[in-house]
């Protein structure tokens, strides 16, 4: 008898504390069945709104904005937020795009760079670290790779089932292969065999998980350090990789950069230090596109410290 999937429907899901659910997840797919143009001003919209209900993930997003830009000037920092939080609306429907969208839609909105770094790699017989961080659009980003290349991603499953049989079905209807992080030793076997593991340490998981390190000049950032290790045991290489809306709303790029050399070094501080300096060179192209609605700051390395939120 086959083990059960997070994917596949069950009858129990159909009970009626998960019709809100539902009624969601179809009106969200009823809106990305509009020309892209129209979802991304839909998109903006809701954002905006969300922007003036939701105060408190506002001023997360204010925080963490005059913390990473102090050479903004407040004026430009609020143009900054606002932007930003148009585009965490954009992002809701834009998970909608890659959950629901058939590939060839998906194909007239993307286009890929730097594939050549992961067919380096494959000759090499290594496995790849696909090394990426939380821009609002990595939902569609893991698609349109998906599309074209397999990859392995690292993940956190959602104790609603219901949203679990959503995020799953949707999130795997390409070449992706999900792997819990609650069992982070497939990562490693999946990387010894050659594969290819996204992975996304900016998020700030507390103080057992984390070391300290800066990030946009935040000298004590809590981040994971997963990235050294996971190259080291998986024998792998460590390959930058993100995703962006393009200024004119037409699509999507996505960029694959080369490899880090001379990486993992054996210091742990030194890596993660490394990772984030990566990270930031990423973030500060589209800033605007960043999830900066999450308490990256939260956690403080002095515990005698004062909360930033």
């Amino acid at each position: 008898m086959s083990q059960q999937s997070p994917g596949d429907f069950q009858w129990f899901m159909l009970h009626p504390k998960f019709w809100g659910i539902w009624l969601g997840y179809g009106v969200l797919w009823l809106l990305i069945q509009l020309p892209f143009s129209w979802i991304v001003a839909i998109g903006k919209g809701l954002g905006r709104l969300a922007g003036k209900l939701l105060k408190s993930r506002r001023r997360i997003a204010e925080i963490n904005i005059r913390l990473c830009f102090p050479e903004l000037s407040e004026q430009e920092q609020q143009k900054l937020v606002k932007a930003n939080l148009a585009e965490l609306g954009v992002s809701f429907l834009e998970t909608g795009i890659a959950w629901f969208w058939p590939a060839r839609r998906i194909s007239r909105v993307s286009t890929i760079q730097g594939y050549e770094h992961l067919e380096q790699a494959e000759a090499q017989g290594k496995g790849v670290v696909m090394l990426s961080c939380h821009m609002m659009s990595l939902e569609l980003g893991g698609r349109i790779f998906g599309e074209h290349y397999s990859a392995n991603s690292i993940y956190r499953p959602n104790r609603n089932p219901v949203l679990e049989y959503f995020q799953y079905r949707g999130r795997t209807q390409a070449k992706v292969v999900l792997l819990s992080r609650n069992n982070i030793r497939t990562a490693f076997k999946a990387l010894k065999k050659g594969e290819r593991v996204w992975y996304a340490p900016d998020q700030d998981l507390g103080r057992k998980r984390s070391v300290f390190v800066p990030f946009f000049g935040v000298e004590d950032t809590a981040t994971a350090p997963g990235a050294g290790p996971m190259a080291s045991l998986g024998n792998a290489l460590v390959i930058p990789f993100y995703q962006y809306r393009k200024a004119d709303n037409s699509g999507y790029q996505v960029e694959i950069l080369p490899p880090l050399e001379d990486f993992p070094s054996g210091d742990e501080m030194v890596d993660t230090t490394r990772i984030n300096q990566i990270l930031e060179g990423i973030i500060r192209q589209h800033p605007e596109q960043y999830l900066w609605a999450h308490r990256r700051f939260k956690t403080r390395a002095d515990i005698n410290a004062p909360s930033r939120y």
